[in-house]
């Protein structure tokens, strides 16, 4: 019998807390690359779609699920993916050519712009081309991403413009992806 063996047979509490700090070495995850962001999921039955997303403050998610306008100096949009036929994958939103997020279903993603003249698109995309968007200061636009209805294979999406009065049921159901500030050029 080696040394080790007998004091743990000795001290039994001693072995398990040797064995505790052990397991809890082991089991301390890596840090990760994208350690300021968080995994935001939605569920269905067995059916699990997850995005990264830095995380939201309780403030921005008060906001994008009053449908708050923006500071005077800025232009809101807000996109809502909410269907119910819609319970699975990812779409990627573009603003002006440049990376927004990728959604998942019963989300809501808000970014402030500057005032004027804006490009939003959607892949994987239906019929549709970018949406042309003309948004003025301190203004709010609702727009609803839903999939295509060509036939069974329901590939893309549609981007529409909806009222506020439609659109406050639909974002205060989903969950917040965050509210992005892309006022700064």
């Amino acid at each position: 019998m080696t040394c080790i063996s007998w004091h743990f047979r000795r001290h039994p509490p001693l072995a398990i807390l040797a064995l505790c700090a052990l397991l809890g070495a082991c089991s301390t995850p890596p840090a990760s690359k994208r350690s300021a962001e968080s995994e935001q999921c939605y569920r269905q039955g067995v059916m699990r779609t997850c995005t990264t997303a830095p995380p939201s403050t309780a403030g921005q998610i008060a906001a994008v699920h009053r449908l708050s306008p923006p500071p005077m100096d800025r232009a809101r949009l807000l996109i809502v993916r909410n269907d119910w036929t819609d319970a699975s994958g990812h779409a990627t939103l573009r603003l002006d050519g440049k990376l927004l997020q990728e959604t998942i279903p019963c989300s809501v993603l808000g970014v402030d712009v500057r005032p004027g003249q804006h490009r939003l698109q959607i892949d994987p995309a239906g019929s549709s081309t970018p949406a042309s968007i003309q948004i003025g200061a301190g203004e709010l636009q609702v727009w609803r991403a839903q999939r295509t209805r060509e036939g069974e294979r329901r590939r893309g999406f549609l981007l529409t413009p909806l009222d506020a009065g439609d659109a406050r049921s639909l974002v205060q159901e989903c969950r917040v992806l965050g509210l992005i500030d892309r006022s700064v050029p």
